[in-house]
């Protein structure tokens, strides 16, 4: 599935907003065919027997349907019944599932991620299985993630899910909202709902070591490497010499090694700033595909939690501001003034994670910069890997640069 992008944010989760009107119609069948209690419906389904299964190999997390052994088995795991529909509502690098689970207690909605495992994302698991509970309490826009009953060979249960060969499944209640849209109610609300969930996550890490347990969102200014360019420089090439459409050509590589110097002359100009800046718990994707929103236009749901860093907090509070605001065909002076309301907005909920003046552009040039930094590094390390959204990234610095005095009068 292809998404709009305007920030090097997250690639999960975005489908979940919009099926609605799908699950009304799956509501009213199950009703229609008797699965569905008078009384109401469970937030879990009760422990139904399953025949042990007999699975081998791995998921294989880009296929359309999970074979039925597979759900039947990630089910008996959980408890969740029976499966008695299932549809792939996002794939990129992750998959997401939504699952409808039917039990003699009634019918229930699932969404069912899978995502492929290395020691980076097992440790944002298990801090995400830590932290949600102890947030939702006060802040309810986060999702509620469900815990295995038991583990079903091969399939190994943990805190946050299951781990089944390379592949880590994790297993949510379903959330019906709907797709950001654009409107400024959705943006004022989205800098509000941010700045609330970092509030939240400011009194979670001081009561709590997960600081140290959280992956640091480190920057392309913070390499060991004294270079930037010449690292993919050769990778690179090889490809546009191969294939001009699939390689970066020397010049958009030359652009790129120029924005480094640019922000980091900023940041040591701001250096004050930076200094006193907060540094904490964050979510580092919280971008429009991340958010769903009631019918009232709030933020309903937030998702993709694996992206929990320690790092400098206006850090990410820019890139929300830019990824929600930033839309070049609506003009310099409009994307300006959005920007303008929801740092604002954000100021007035959660001073910790606003760009102090004259932060805010090269933040988000930073946060820009470090995308493409890490698409040029998969990229160099995986001669089969595609774009991604290297290109945007680049357009979206191109436009920085073109309106820079707007920005950075914020």
């Amino acid at each position: 599935m292809r998404r709009d992008r305007r920030g090097p944010g997250a690639r999960v989760s975005s489908a979940l907003n919009c099926m609605s009107s799908r699950l009304r119609q799956v509501g009213k069948q199950a009703s229609r065919q008797g699965l569905l209690p008078q009384a109401g419906v469970p937030r879990l389904a009760r422990v139904l027997d399953f025949p042990e299964p007999c699975l081998r190999g791995k998921i294989v997390i880009s296929r359309n349907q999970l074979a039925a052994k597979e759900t039947s088995a990630i089910c008996s795991c959980y408890a969740l019944g029976s499966a008695i529909e299932q549809a792939l509502v996002y794939k990129g690098t992750s998959s997401l599932y939504r699952l409808v689970c039917v039990s003699p207690d009634g019918t229930q909605l699932y969404a069912l991620k899978v995502q492929e495992c290395d020691e980076l994302l097992l440790s944002s698991k298990r801090l995400e299985a830590e932290l949600l509970p102890a947030v939702r309490p006060t802040f309810a826009s986060v999702p509620v993630l469900l815990s295995p009953r038991e583990s079903k060979a091969p399939m190994q249960a943990e805190a946050w899910g299951i781990l089944w060969e390379a592949s880590a499944i994790s297993v949510y209640e379903w959330v019906d909202s709907t797709a950001y849209s654009g409107t400024a109610q959705q943006r004022r609300a989205a800098a509000k709902g941010f700045g609330e969930l970092q509030n939240r996550l400011d009194r979670f890490s001081a009561s709590s070591e997960a600081k140290s347990r959280a992956a640091v969102l480190d920057s392309v200014l913070d390499a060991t490497s004294a270079e930037f360019i010449p690292e993919f420089s050769a990778s690179e090439q090889a490809r546009y010499d191969a294939d001009q459409t699939s390689g970066l050509s020397p010049g958009s590589l030359r652009f790129l090694q120029e924005q480094r110097e640019i922000v980091r002359n900023e940041l040591v100009q701001n250096r004050e700033s930076l200094n006193i800046a907060a540094r904490g718990l964050l979510h580092s994707e919280f971008t429009p595909p991340n958010c769903g929103y009631g019918d009232d236009g709030g933020v309903r749901i937030i998702f993709d939690f694996e992206a929990l860093r320690f790092g400098l907090v206006p850090l990410a509070g820019a890139l929300a501001i830019a990824t929600f605001s930033l839309a070049p065909f609506a003009g310099a002076t409009e994307v300006a003034r959005r920007m303008a309301e929801m740092l604002s907005e954000l100021r007035s909920s959660c001073p910790s994670a606003s760009p102090a003046p004259g932060l805010l552009l090269p933040l988000v040039r930073l946060a820009y910069v470090d995308a493409a930094w890490r698409q040029l590094s998969r990229r160099s390390a995986n001669p089969a890997r595609r774009w991604g959204f290297l290109r945007e990234d680049i357009n979206n610095l191109r436009w920085l640069n073109e309106n820079a005095g707007l920005i950075a009068a914020l």
